[in-house]
């Protein structure tokens, strides 16, 4: 881990290392395609062999924000 100074804050130390996660949710099936037609909902499928229900893709989130297993990786 890279610690970069933080000096946008006040209430931290000026070297209190700032950390950011980031991750991708993979293909989560939302209602953002249910009006497409058979070809567009085909076209839509073929990007990925797996899509994620909307609960399975907020877990992702959850558990990149709370999990403490993560923390300082």
């Amino acid at each position: 881990m890279r610690c970069i100074p933080d000096v946008s804050t006040p209430l931290r130390k000026p070297f209190e290392c700032v950390v950011s996660e980031s991750l991708m949710s993979l293909a989560i099936w939302t209602g953002l395609s249910r009006n497409l037609d058979a070809d567009g909902e085909a076209a839509i499928r073929s990007v990925s062999p797996f899509w994620k229900s909307l609960d399975q893709g907020a877990a992702t989130v959850l558990v990149a924000a709370l999990d403490p297993a993560l923390d300082g990786k």
